[in-house]
């Protein structure tokens, strides 16, 4: 897995991949940002807490994995 960490400001933009684009809403206080996924509805894009609820829903005995 590849990790890439940046500085942006609001209104910047990541592009991740042809189809994939991550914009910077606002930035709210010191730790937190807003940001806007633009992605292909065939591309799920959740955020994490709530894919890892979804994985568990599915498999319920699987380990979690925290």
């Amino acid at each position: 897995m590849a990790n890439l960490v940046v500085t942006r400001k609001p209104g910047e933009q990541i592009a991740i991949g042809d189809n994939v684009v991550v914009t910077i809403v606002d930035v709210l206080r010191c730790d937190r940002v807003r940001v806007m996924i633009s992605a292909p509805l065939e591309i799920k894009v959740d955020r994490m807490e709530v894919r890892q609820r979804k994985e568990e829903e599915w498999n319920p005995n699987k380990e979690s994995s925290k």
